[in-house]
């Protein structure tokens, strides 16, 4: 943002036009719109000094009128009361200081002036520089009259004449009426250029909508600004030389002009230079702002595409399991909640035991074990006894082959039989086990099963399986 940096130039704008407002000499500017009348008078006073002004009538052309004006003040009288006062100043005369008047002019008149002081300069020189005062300016031009207080006297400085013919004033004073030197404020346009600028600055940070816009504006006036200052600083630079330097040498000429032009335009280039580096860094900005949520949304859009595609990976691993294929994969999903639901609902249903003796007696019915699990035991054990009969027959075919091969395969046989029986009663033990709370009846209830099946646990002797 800019805005600091046009508080501070506008600052120093507005301290220069204050500067030269307060500082400057006063002065008294008279446009013509013709040539004087050839019968006028015109005399200058500041209530202690007077001097009339001396000039020659022409009648074909007004910046003549004001050549001889000019030419005339400056020679004879502000020349001789500024080298007296110098002197003065620097002690080589006892002399009171004296206030004084010395003219300009502005335009093509003012061009004529600096033409005469170069061709009084360089006269004898063979380059003879010819002018046609009937030509500038006939029938406009400008007399400027400064007007130093050397003397600090109250005033006020006045010009008086007994004919205004052709000056441009309106109304026309009457003769004999005083016109009062005063102060220009032209002096202050450096600071109204600098309170636009500020004013500018602050309306473009309150309405961010129309910054650029208010921004582009206050760039503009600087521009405008500066290219007018700059343009007059050579000519205010050629009319401080020319009043200081000779036909007229007056010394005590302001230099106020040609100073606060050349800091005007000065302060005017560097906020233009500033603010073109503040729009060029702001579109910078936006570029690279744009450039990084453009990168910022094709992370986005790789994260994305990298998430799917992972995703995408799992299913089809999961569709190439054995047994399970992508397209159930839903239907057994909600197959199992279905499973879950009803068997919580019929949990809900079921009654629950209402006391300690219900409950006993609920686990008595669960772990009781049935006639048809016991007949079922003893079944499974017969089945196991047939069978090791049916292998030891067999083996006792073999061992009329080989006696010594025979006795181990049978005693391996009836060992693995064996085993596979005590197995099976070791299962049934475990399931059958009666809790601490059931009856002792219970109990026996669970060891005859028990007891049979430990009779077939026995191995097959030797004997037996060679009888057999």
């Amino acid at each position: 943002m800019i805005k600091v940096p046009t508080f501070i130039i506008g600052g120093f704008l507005v301290l220069t036009g204050l500067i030269g407002y307060l500082l400057q000499d006063p002065g008294l500017t008279l446009k013509l719109k013709g040539p004087l009348a050839s019968n006028a008078s015109f005399i200058l006073s500041d209530g202690v000094d007077k001097h009339e002004l001396d000039f020659i009538p022409c009648p074909e052309s007004a910046g003549e009128n004001v050549w001889w004006i000019a030419h005339k003040l400056n020679e004879d009288h502000a020349r001789v009361a500024s080298q007296k006062n110098f002197a003065t100043e620097n002690g080589a005369n006892d002399n009171d200081l004296h206030s004084f008047w010395y003219a300009s002019s502005r335009g093509a008149t003012m061009k004529g002036l600096l033409l005469e002081s170069e061709r009084y300069n360089t006269a004898g020189s063979g380059n003879e520089i010819s002018i046609d005062w009937t030509k500038i300016d006939v029938n406009s031009s400008s007399l400027r009259i400064i007007y130093k207080n050397a003397a600090g006297n109250e005033g006020p400085a006045t010009l008086t004449s007994n004919n205004w013919e052709n000056v441009a004033l309106d109304p026309l004073p009457a003769a004999g009426e005083e016109l009062t030197f005063s102060k220009s404020w032209t002096a202050f346009i450096p600071g109204i250029i600098g309170l636009l600028l500020i004013i500018l600055a602050q309306v473009a940070d309150m309405v961010q909508k129309a910054r650029k816009h208010i921004m582009h504006v206050a760039v503009l006036v600087g521009l405008l600004g500066f290219i007018v200052s700059a343009g007059k600083i050579g000519t205010a630079v050629a009319e401080m030389n020319w009043l200081k330097g000779e036909p007229y040498g007056i010394i005590h000429a302001s230099m106020l002009k040609p100073l606060s032009m050349l800091l005007t335009s000065g302060l005017l280039f560097i906020y233009v230079l500033l603010c073109i580096i503040s729009f060029i860094n702001a579109r910078k900005e936006i570029a690279a702002n744009a450039k990084a949520e453009a990168e910022k949304k094709k992370k986005v859009l790789r994260k994305v595409k990298k998430k799917n595609e992972s995703v995408e990976l799992n299913k089809e691993k999961v569709s190439k399991k054995p047994g399970i294929s992508s397209s159930n994969q839903k239907a057994n999903i909600s197959d199992s909640d279905r499973n879950k639901s009803e068997k919580k609902a019929a949990d809900q249903k079921s009654p629950q035991p209402t006391s300690s003796s219900d409950k006993n007696k609920e686990d008595s019915k669960v772990k009781k074990p049935s006639v048809d699990s016991k007949l079922s035991s003893q079944d499974s054990v017969s089945k196991s006894g047939k069978e090791g009969e049916k292998i030891s027959t067999s083996s006792g075919d073999s061992v009329k082959k080989s006696s010594q091969d025979n006795g181990k395969k049978t005693e391996d046989t009836g060992s693995n039989i064996s085993k596979n029986i005590k197995d099976d009663t070791d299962k049934a033990e475990s399931s059958t086990k009666p809790s601490p709370e059931i009856s002792e009846t219970a109990k026996g209830d669970f060891e005859k099963p028990v007891e049979e099946s430990k009779q077939y646990n026995k191995p097959l002797d030797k004997k037996d399986s060679s009888n057999s």
